[in-house]
């Protein structure tokens, strides 16, 4: 299966899924959503403020940009 990931900088929300559309989301966890289609399957999830929960499992020069 393919994914795709689409990262907004200007929101710091990163979108991981498999392409299908979704038509409910619910929150899982502080700052992560999963987004469902008609039939209950997650198609997709929604990671808020995603360098600041992710920046902990980051190495230092992945985040800079180095």
């Amino acid at each position: 299966m393919k994914l795709d990931i689409f990262y907004d900088p200007k929101s710091d929300t990163l979108d991981i899924g498999n392409g299908r559309p979704a038509s409910e989301g619910y929150d899982v966890a502080d700052s992560l959503s999963a987004h469902v289609d008609s039939e209950g399957d997650v198609v997709f999830f929604t990671l808020e403020n995603a360098v600041e929960v992710l920046a902990p499992y980051l190495r230092e020069h992945m985040i800079d940009g180095n």
